[in-house]
């Protein structure tokens, strides 16, 4: 039995050597290979810092969403800043980073929503609800996108319509309640995890935008 002792961890993810990673609060980045931990600090000025989210794309590079320090990627060896939020705000936490099926990556952040592709980052904007924080992203199999919400107005499930969010779910009851995880099933729907609201199904739409 290993562990990393007193330490939260909010994220896992393993990479193509077999390595696993577990990103920490406060107390930076591990990697557990070949028997032994390597800690990487990914906080401001060398500090061990809070790792809140890891994806591995497509290239096999692993990408880290952090609390103070925001995205980092790992190649050749090291950590190389990608992208952090430029303004001010009372929070810039990564908390979900995700790679849809056009290689695009999105940052799920305390200040909003981003889609980074090409090197730039731009900010994605919610159509008629304030957006809160963005604590989960999935992908049906139509290829639209998900977002599960947290704090903010009463909408805490959205998806991607043209180039805004569009809230989901308030009329049929779900509302209020945090959405921490969603995740598609093989007939395209979407299950939803809340926070003291149960756990939901998004059903698809027939033809003509009736409900499944």
């Amino acid at each position: 039995r290993e562990s990393q002792q007193g330490a939260r961890t909010w994220a896992v993810a393993k990479d193509s050597t077999g390595a696993i990673w577990l990103g920490t609060e406060h107390n930076g980045l591990h990697r557990w290979q070949e028997g032994k931990f390597t800690q990487f600090n990914l906080g401001p000025g060398s500090l061990p810092g809070s790792i809140y989210s890891l994806c591995m794309d497509r290239l096999e590079r692993l990408w880290a969403g952090t609390g103070d320090n925001g995205v980092l990627r790992f190649e050749n060896g090291k950590f190389e800043p990608v992208w952090s939020y430029p303004e001010p705000s009372w929070n810039k936490s990564v908390y979900v980073i995700y790679e849809d099926r056009l290689g695009q990556m999105w940052f799920g952040t305390g200040a909003g929503l981003f889609c980074w592709a090409d090197g730039n980052a731009r900010q994605v904007t919610a159509r008629k609800f304030s957006m809160g924080t963005v604590r989960a992203i999935a992908e049906d199999p139509s290829g639209r996108l998900w977002f599960g919400l947290a704090a903010g107005g009463e909408t805490r499930l959205a998806c991607l319509q043209g180039e805004e969010l569009v809230g989901q779910g308030v009329a049929d009851g779900l509302f209020g309640n945090d959405v921490f995880g969603l995740h598609p099933d093989d007939e395209g729907g979407i299950w939803i995890a809340t926070a003291g609201g149960g756990l939901w199904r998004a059903l698809p739409r027939r033809p003509g935008g009736a409900p499944g």
